[in-house]
Parts: structure tokens; sequence; C-alpha cells
């Protein structure tokens, strides 16, 4: 593996619109395996907090592996 930003296994949510089928990072950051259970709660809040605005969104928390890095050090 690489070194890089995402050199380690981390996770982060991704938030799916169905209105307009984007794709996108919810919120500012990652966090590794140690903190998975802050990630599924930001994800759940955001699910909870958009049906309660009627959002056609959903949430998926994903792992990302790091493939490669560019550019190369």
């Amino acid at each position: 593996m690489v070194d890089g930003p995402l050199s380690l296994t981390e996770f982060v949510v991704m938030e799916f619109n169905h209105h307009n089928a984007r794709l996108s990072v919810h919120g500012a950051h990652t966090c590794s395996a140690r903190n998975l259970d802050d990630v599924l709660a930001d994800a759940q809040d955001a699910a909870t907090a958009a049906s309660a605005k009627k959002l056609p969104v959903t949430y998926v928390v994903v792992r990302v592996q790091q493939e490669a890095v560019f550019p190369a050090s």
C-alpha cells in the first residue's frame, strides 16, 4: 500500500440524493475503524433530520481504501 492521506482504513458517510442522483460526502471528515460507532450515529442522525424535512436522500456508510496517490512521492 502506498502512503497517503487514506493509507489506513477509513469510513465516510455518503449522501445519495434520489431527486438528482447526486452522490456526495456528508460532513467534512473521515473516521477510523475505532470511531465507527460515531460514524454510524452521524449517518443515523443525518437520516433522521432529512426524513423530518422530507428530503429525498439516503445516507450510506462506506469503507474507503486507497489504491493510489497522485502525484506519487
